[in-house]
C-alpha cells in the first residue's frame, strides 16, 4: 500500500474487487483505459481525460480505479489524490 495526501493506494485482485462489488459499501469503479479497450457497461474515464472529468468521481465513496496492467490506474489514483475531493 502507498498513499498520497493521506489516501491509501492498494492493489486488489479481481477476486477482492468482486467481493467489494457485492457489498453495501460498493466502490465507484472507473476504467481508465481508452474507449476501444473497454467492455460495454463500465464507467470509462480515460486517463487523458481524468483531470477534466474529475467531478464525475464521487467524493466520500471508495474509488477503485482499473486498467489492464496497473500502470494507468496507478497514475489515475495519484492524479485523483492530487486533485483532492470533487
Amino acid at each position: 500500500m502507498a498513499g498520497v495526501g493521506g489516501l491509501v493506494h492498494q492493489v486488489l485482485s479481481a477476486t477482492e474487487l468482486a467481493a467489494l462489488l457485492g457489498t453495501e459499501d460498493r466502490p465507484f469503479v472507473p476504467d481508465v483505459r481508452e474507449p476501444q479497450d473497454v467492455s460495454a457497461g463500465v464507467v470509462n474515464i480515460p486517463l487523458g481525460e481524468l483531470a477534466s472529468r474529475a467531478t464525475e468521481v464521487p467524493s466520500g465513496q471508495r474509488v477503485v480505479v482499473v486498467c489492464a496492467s496497473g500502470n494507468r490506474s496507478t497514475q489515475a489514483a495519484r492524479a485523483l489524490d492530487a486533485a483532492g475531493p470533487t
